[in-house]
């Protein structure tokens, strides 16, 4: 057995590195998945730039695997691979159809025929770059043999990774770098071509082109540099840094970065510029030095105008805060009624973190005596686009509180449905007040009652003290007749 450990680790260390990456990785899990007899398996790497964990190679499964797993709409970070990325630590899982957290992927697990799995983390400089992940046939307790031989050949399939790419970059780099050598070269010979640069590759292009001698002075502007700021040629040839479109507000900043594009050479940079009007407007642009015999002879920049990317860019964000800090609220789900977005609120108000909450199904949130009314209700969502009313919710403690609520169906460019959005208010609040002040109208209706029964009674009194009042002069004339006759 110890044979057949050492010559599996040893054939995912010998992997040829010039491979495909996709190569590579199906090469590590055929590996390491034959050796533990596995039914199949997966790798999950991390995009350094987003954090973002992504599914991209399988063993032992069909092509159209990791699409339909990504098709149930639950990020893979609620799954038990978002655990062990997390933790930095290994998540078994003996049984799938008896863990919460592969709740959405049990029916593809059970038509695909795998019950047990074990998600590995592959580390490499004291970091996770990844998952190696092991599918068994049947429920399987991973033993502690098994769970060490995963453990290694994950460390040394996260070496191999690193090394290809690392292969990858270098071959990259020096492709980039012929390229860029080529492009050079090419520009360099279009300016030197003409002392006016009236070659058509700069007077033709959609972006604005400027070209600036070493002291900063403007050599060159194309009319698409006019058509965006309003500047003509002769505003501006000649002219040194600063420039006419440069803003107050970004002057040194903008400085800065031409004098580190000018002493360090290819640079590219976002900017805020101004036209001659006034408006403001942003830029990304892209400078490259032209030599000539070893020598700065021009700097050319190349602008792209980018102003309704920043503005949507500044919307969506706007519109991210606006949901993150709204009182109410507000979340996403798929067409099977898993959550895949809960806010803040969404989630405080059930007692949950939002990572909690996501994966989890709406049914989750009510009793088995609000099924009815809840079906009732998703069904108007799908047949009528939208739902409101007041439903009682239960927090994570099993308590139960009331809210009012606005679902409606969402729609993707097609026009079907891909999902339900749903904004939530905790009424709690708002029942207490209303039960209290039925109490005291209650109490009011009851002071009243017993107050016009007062007055009943003392209506009562007083007609009676009436009457005593009318018929007392009668009795007064009477009782000295009354003395005689007892006296006598």
């Amino acid at each position: 057995m110890i044979n057949l450990e050492l010559k599996a680790l040893l054939g995912i260390s010998k992997i040829d590195l010039k491979k495909d990456l996709k190569q590579i990785l199906n090469e590590i899990l055929t590996i390491v998945g034959s050796k533990m007899g596995a039914h199949s398996g997966s790798i999950m790497l991390i995009n350094k730039e987003t954090g973002e964990l992504k599914m991209v190679a399988t063993f032992g499964l069909p092509d159209d695997y990791i699409e339909r797993v990504y098709s149930k709409g639950v990020p893979i970070t609620t799954s038990p691979s978002g655990v062990a990325l997390k933790t930095g630590r290994y998540y078994m899982v003996p049984n799938i159809f008896e863990e919460p957290r592969t709740k959405p992927w049990m029916d593809l697990a059970r038509e695909l025929g795998f019950s047990s799995q074990l998600f590995m983390p592959m580390k490499r400089s004291g970091g996770v770059i990844g998952l190696l992940n092991i599918y068994m046939a049947n429920p399987h307790e991973f033993t502690e043999s098994e769970i060490a031989f995963v453990t290694i050949a994950a460390s040394q399939a996260a070496a191999v990774i690193e090394n290809a790419r690392l292969y990858a970059r270098i071959l990259t780099k020096n492709v980039e770098l012929e390229r860029e050598i080529t492009e050079r070269k090419r520009v360099e010979e279009a300016l030197c071509e003409s002392e006016e640069f009236s070659s058509s590759l700069l007077s033709n292009s959609p972006n604005p082109i400027i070209v600036v001698n070493p002291d900063t002075s403007v050599r060159y502007v194309n009319p698409a540099l006019k058509k965006l700021t309003g500047f003509s040629s002769a505003e501006v040839i000649g002219r040194k840094a600063p420039y006419p479109w440069w803003t107050k507000e970004m002057l040194e900043k903008t400085r800065r970065e031409l004098n580190e594009a000018m002493r360090k050479g290819a640079i590219r940079h976002e900017v805020l510029f101004q036209k001659k009007s006034g408006e403001r407007f942003w830029v990304e642009i892209t400078s490259v030095p032209v030599k000539k015999d070893g020598g700065l002879k021009y700097y050319l920049s190349d602008w792209i105008d980018i102003t309704e990317r920043k503005r949507a860019e500044k919307e969506i964000r706007k519109l991210s805060s606006a949901v993150e800090q709204s009182i109410d609220g507000i979340a996403v789900g798929d067409l099977e009624l898993n959550l895949t977005y809960v806010n803040d609120a969404f989630a405080r108000m059930h007692g949950y973190s939002p990572e909690e909450m996501v994966g989890m199904n709406v049914v989750d949130l009510h009793t088995e005596e609000q099924m009815d009314e809840c079906r009732r209700s998703i069904n108007q969502i799908k047949t009528q686009g939208s739902w409101m009313g007041e439903i009682r919710h239960i927090r994570k403690g099993g308590t139960h509180f009331p809210t009012y609520m606005y679902v409606t169906l969402l729609k993707g460019d097609d026009g079907k449905p891909t999902g339900m959005l749903a904004v939530v208010r905790d009424i709690t609040e708002h029942k207490q007040a209303e039960d209290a002040l039925f109490k005291k109208g209650v109490e009011l209706e009851y002071q009243i009652t017993e107050r016009k029964q007062a007055e009943a009674a003392l209506e009562r009194t007083e007609r009676k003290c009436r009457e005593i009042a009318e018929f007392l002069p009668e009795l007064i004339s009477v009782l000295p007749i009354l003395w005689r006759s007892e006296l006598s």
